[in-house]
C-alpha cells in the first residue's frame, strides 16, 4: 500500500542528518549548515554575535536586520512575513530546507530547519518535518504541526523564516 492510498497528496522531502549543537549557542550554526549545505558561522562584517544574550550564551543577534545579514551570508533570504500555513510554506520548501527562528524556553532564541512537508490536503492532516539541534550533542528529527509547533515538548511559533 502506498502513502497516496492513505491520503497523502503532497510530499516535499529534503533528507538531512540529525546533528546536535555542541553548546547552548550554536543552533544557528547547525541550522545554517543544514539549510545551506555547508557548515558556516557569522561572516565578519555581516551577521553578528550577541554577547549580551546571556541565557543563550552569546548566540546570533536576533534582530531582523541581523537575521537578514545572516541569511545573505548563507546565500539565502529572510522572508518579510512568516508563511501563515504549510500551503504557504510549501513553495519555499520546494526550493530547499528552510530555517525557522523563535524564542526558546531558556530566554534566548532558537533556530531549527524545516526539511519536509507531508500533507493529506486538510490543515489538521499536515505535518512539518523539523531538524532540531536539541537535545545538545544529539539533535532530533521531529514531526509537528505548523505554525504552532511542538518541539521537544515546547511550544514553538517562528517569528522569522529564512529560505533559498
Amino acid at each position: 500500500m502506498s502513502w497516496r492510498a492513505l491520503g497523502l497528496n503532497m510530499e516535499i522531502s529534503h533528507p538531512l542528518p540529525r546533528i546536535g549543537q555542541n553548546t547552548g549557542m550554536t543552533c544557528w550554526v547547525v541550522a545554517g549548515g543544514l539549510a545551506s549545505g555547508r557548515m558556516t558561522s557569522a561572516i565578519p562584517g555581516q551577521a553578528q554575535f550577541d554577547p549580551g544574550d546571556i541565557p543563550n550564551g552569546g548566540g546570533l543577534g536576533p534582530s531582523r536586520a541581523n537575521l537578514d545579514l545572516y541569511a545573505q551570508s548563507l546565500g539565502m533570504r529572510l522572508l518579510g512575513n512568516v508563511p501563515a500555513n504549510l500551503d504557504a510554506l510549501a513553495p519555499h520548501l520546494n526550493r530547499g530546507p528552510v530555517i525557522l527562528v523563535d524564542d526558546w524556553v531558556n530566554g534566548g532564541k532558537h533556530a531549527v530547519v524545516g526539511s519536509g512537508l507531508f500533507s493529506a490536503g486538510e490543515p489538521y492532516r499536515q505535518m512539518l518535518r523539523v531538524n532540531n539541534s536539541l537535545p545538545q550533542g544529539v539533535g532530533s528529527i521531529e514531526l509537528t504541526a505548523y505554525p504552532l509547533m511542538d518541539l521537544q515538548g515546547v511550544g514553538y511559533d517562528p517569528y522569522a523564516v529564512i529560505v533559498r
